[in-house]
């Protein structure tokens, strides 16, 4: 991922090829618009939830026990209630945890 100097040089790199005039998306600070997910205040907050697993294998599991867990607890809100604690307890309750997981996964 580029760093802010990296996108001001390709930025000054296609204004010297002549390209000053088209449009661009805009340069988002990856700390700072993670902040702003988490914090999903303003007057309209978001309830959708779009993540790419980069794998079919990834999107079926994930698929399957959304799927499942929203079954059993019948309401979606406590099923989803139920799936954000699971990723709580299991990832992010111990950074340690996650840690140890994520150097065995590699």
């Amino acid at each position: 991922m580029p760093s802010v100097k990296d996108e001001f040089e390709r930025l000054k790199w296609l204004m010297n090829q002549g390209k000053q005039n088209e449009r661009v998306t805009p340069a988002v600070l990856v700390k700072e618009a993670a902040a702003n997910r988490v914090k999903n205040d303003g007057p309209k907050p978001k309830t959708r939830f779009i993540f790419d697993t980069g794998s079919p294998h990834a999107y079926s599991l994930l698929n399957k026990y959304k799927d499942l867990v929203l079954e059993i607890c019948v309401n979606k809100s406590i099923g989803v209630d139920m799936l954000i604690r699971a990723w709580d307890e299991l990832l992010f309750d111990d950074a340690a945890k996650l840690k140890a997981w994520l150097s065995e996964a590699e």
